[in-house]
């Protein structure tokens, strides 16, 4: 999970292109995947509360901090957009201007 790990952060390249875009959350509850979606970048249409499938697997997360997730839609449902066809680790990042220009600029 890169919420934790690089400094500063990059944003995975080729997540962000097999995602069918990049939300804006603040997580409600990381066990069910519940998330307030704040903004959102890519061929989405959403607002409000959403679930979120894999929240749950990531370490802890901050309660009041806001992340940026690439997720992908199969049906009505969203899940965090895996690095590889056969699965990869699910990344999100911490919402800072650095990782918004770097998402917005891949899905330009």
């Amino acid at each position: 999970m890169v919420v934790m790990s690089a400094n500063p952060v990059v944003v995975n390249r080729r997540q962000v292109l097999l995602s069918d875009g990049v939300v804006a959350v603040q997580v409600l509850d990381q066990r069910t995947g519940r998330c307030d979606v704040t903004e959102q970048w890519g061929d989405l249409a959403l607002s409000g509360e959403q679930t979120i499938d894999g929240l749950s697997e990531l370490p802890p997360l901050e309660e009041s901090a806001s992340y940026l997730v690439p997720v992908t839609r199969a049906g009505d449902s969203l899940s965090i957009t895996r690095t590889h066809p056969d699965g990869g680790p699910a990344l999100i990042y911490p919402d800072t201007p650095a990782a918004r220009a770097q998402a917005q600029k891949l899905l330009q």
